[in-house]
């Protein structure tokens, strides 16, 4: 929800822009994930922007930026060791999702991730996350 600055004056949050985007349809597609959990990806083609939202905190978790950077995830969040020889590795390295990135329905207040690192072999790592956007399970 918004709130009134000192001067009086209405000031939305980021959360009450995607609400509203939710139900405009503009700039973002969204999809309900279970939990009160949605995620929001940019329309405009190029933009690799990706929110995953949670309607009961109102809190919105920036995952990804326009050029598909991560921005939520962290090195600390992959098990390389797992990974290490797998083609795409040096995607990961960079923490970038070029290719398909996918958030699950959340069950029991967790969800599992797919970030694809190789769109040709298909290589795709998996983590699990909680409603909080943080890492349960690491990538692998």
């Amino acid at each position: 929800m918004g709130f009134i600055t000192k001067q009086g004056i209405y000031q939305q949050t980021f959360y009450d822009v995607l609400m509203q985007q939710k139900l405009l349809e503009s700039e973002f597609y969204y999809r309900h994930l279970g939990y009160g959990m949605y995620a929001f990806t940019h329309k405009a083609p190029g933009n690799r922007q990706f929110y995953l939202v949670n309607s009961r905190t109102k809190t919105v978790y920036d995952v990804l930026d326009a050029s598909g950077a991560f921005n939520l995830f962290k090195r600390t969040d992959i098990d390389y060791s797992r990974i290490e020889d797998l083609p795409g590795i040096e995607v990961a390295r960079r923490l970038e999702a070029p290719y398909t990135f996918y958030i699950g329905p959340f069950q029991n207040d967790t969800a599992t991730v797919a970030w694809t690192i190789d769109p040709k072999l298909p290589t795709v790592l998996h983590a699990i996350i909680n409603t909080e956007g943080q890492i349960i399970e690491k990538f692998k």
